[in-house]
């Protein structure tokens, strides 16, 4: 009894933050804390995901019960009861904009009045019919047509200009995602893009700061992201990732899924090798009653090579098409679970004429060793990014209804929402 009631009392406090990596295949949870400038890991779990697909929510009562294990098993290590999360976004609809906005003033020291006056300008100006701004990160400033200008605050000026990049999302799936979180009694303190996530996941300081290309290879999805001077300047989504890949090679081997999943994970590569031509994999019949037939290894990675070569065309053509093939430098950093195809640093390397590498995450401490491997950047980067210095001058969850965010925050930390997540926790624990 004193068990239940120590872990029952004892509430997520301010300088504790849990995020959850929503993802085809699985959902991840981290709960920490920063102490001392290191950020700690109090509690992690992951859980098989069920009810959602690609990063929308296809069954709400699956997916709610997969959050409700996932959360309860994380909050179990942390001895800590979660009452708010920090989720990932993760949509083939999300799309990126670009907007510029401009104040005059007399020729004075700019203040942070002028800074949040144009600022909030800026969101006032753009407004897309259906969509929630997710993020609204600042790509630069110019001071009387000046470049390069990182905080405007100090210097003098007659003309103050900034660049804005709006990334947003159809509301409707950030409302699904919103409910089936409240469903689960858990209030969404923010949500974030998952290529953002992914690159402050794996990236070191410098890297963020002289460039990177970041593609996170998902089961669903392949994200790509551009980081330069320290923040996200492009984002985009390819429909297609590991479990797209598996598919071609269950197709081309004529085998079930799960063999074809099998065969990739355990001798899947993009290399040629001429002594594959001798070894021989088992194809289970489709029917599951035939017999089984073999095909040669080399057959099996002639076609993940040929699938893999695609997909990077198909990103270099993203790339090209925003002209930023050159000025996102010459660092590839390949993530997700799809990164640790083996041969894929090499075949990458050929495919973009640059320096690759696959990102693990790093910078949390007591992290369990499962949770260093790519498949886990995202939901590291959740973490991370709560400490970071912001880019994005829009915080919190999009504004998913006509009540103010403020209002809805003050209801959801009210008595009543702390009641209902004690009748979860009651309900999931007995």
């Amino acid at each position: 009894m004193k068990n239940f009631l120590s872990t029952l009392l004892r509430w997520q406090s301010k300088d504790v933050f849990c995020v959850v990596d929503i993802g085809t295949h699985k959902v991840t949870c981290l709960i920490g804390q920063r102490r001392n400038h290191k950020i700690h890991i109090l509690g992690h779990a992951y859980q098989n995901c069920q009810g959602v697909e690609r990063g929308i929510i296809t069954d709400m009562n699956k997916a709610q019960r997969t959050i409700h294990k996932v959360i309860g098993k994380a909050q179990d290590i942390a001895r800590m009861h979660i009452s708010a999360v920090i989720v990932n976004i993760s949509a083939s609809a999300a799309s990126s904009h670009y907007v510029s906005a401009r104040t005059r003033f007399s020729n004075t020291e700019l203040s942070d009045q002028d800074y949040q006056r144009l600022t909030k300008h800026a969101l006032q100006q753009y407004n897309k019919p259906g969509h929630g701004v997710l993020h609204a990160f600042i790509q630069g400033w110019k001071v009387d047509g000046q470049q390069g200008v990182r905080d405007p605050r100090g210097l003098y000026g007659n003309e103050l200009e900034m660049q804005l990049q709006f990334i947003t999302v159809p509301l409707g799936l950030l409302r699904n995602i919103s409910y089936c979180f409240e469903r689960a009694g858990l209030h969404v303190l923010d949500m974030i893009a998952t290529p953002y996530a992914a690159g402050v996941g794996v990236l070191s300081e410098a890297e963020l700061e002289s460039g990177a290309i970041v593609v996170d290879i998902g089961a669903g999805l392949t994200h790509i992201a551009v980081f330069r001077d320290g923040g996200m300047l492009f984002s985009d989504v390819l429909e297609s990732g590991g479990e797209a890949l598996t598919k071609m090679l269950s197709r081309t081997l004529v085998t079930p899924f799960s063999q074809a999943e099998h065969i990739k994970i355990t001798q899947g590569s993009t290399l040629e090798n001429a002594k594959n031509d001798n070894v021989m994999v088992e194809c289970l019949a489709l029917d599951g009653h035939e017999e089984p037939h073999y095909e040669s290894l080399s057959f099996a990675n002639t076609a993940i090579r040929k699938h893999m070569e695609g997909l990077f065309a198909a990103i270099n053509k993203r790339l090209a098409d925003a002209n930023l093939l050159d000025y996102a430098g010459r660092l590839v950093v390949l993530t997700g679970g799809g990164s640790m195809l083996g041969g894929i640093e090499e075949l990458a390397s050929f495919s973009f004429s640059k320096r690759v590498r696959v990102g693990r995450p790093h910078g949390l401490y007591y992290a369990p060793e499962i949770m260093n491997g790519p498949e886990c950047a995202v939901v590291c980067g959740l973490l991370k990014q709560v400490f970071m210095l912001q880019y994005d001058i829009v915080t919190g969850p999009p504004e998913l209804t006509e009540i103010s965010q403020r209002e809805h925050r003050r209801r959801q930390r009210g008595l009543r929402a702390k009641l209902r997540h004690i009748w979860v926790w009651l309900r999931t624990h007995f």
